[in-house]
């Protein structure tokens, strides 16, 4: 039996008004899952929410930055 493919989309951003705090955003069919506003770096950012869409039964990923 195949396991059903489900992509996740990731979004990266930078909150507006803030100097340099960046935001990433974890949907799936047009529902927020995960968010997470952190000082931190972008990859670190986009590292955690891969982690979190794989251990969430996530097969496939789609990375936007905007």
């Amino acid at each position: 039996m195949k396991k059903p493919k489900k992509t996740a989309k990731i979004t990266v951003y930078h909150v507006f008004g803030t100097k340099d705090t960046k935001a990433c955003n974890v949907t799936y069919r047009g529902k927020l899952l995960q968010q997470v506003i952190a000082n931190d770096y972008e990859a670190a950012l986009v590292k955690k929410m891969v982690t979190w869409a794989s251990d969430n039964g996530f097969t496939h990923y789609i990375i936007n930055y905007n």
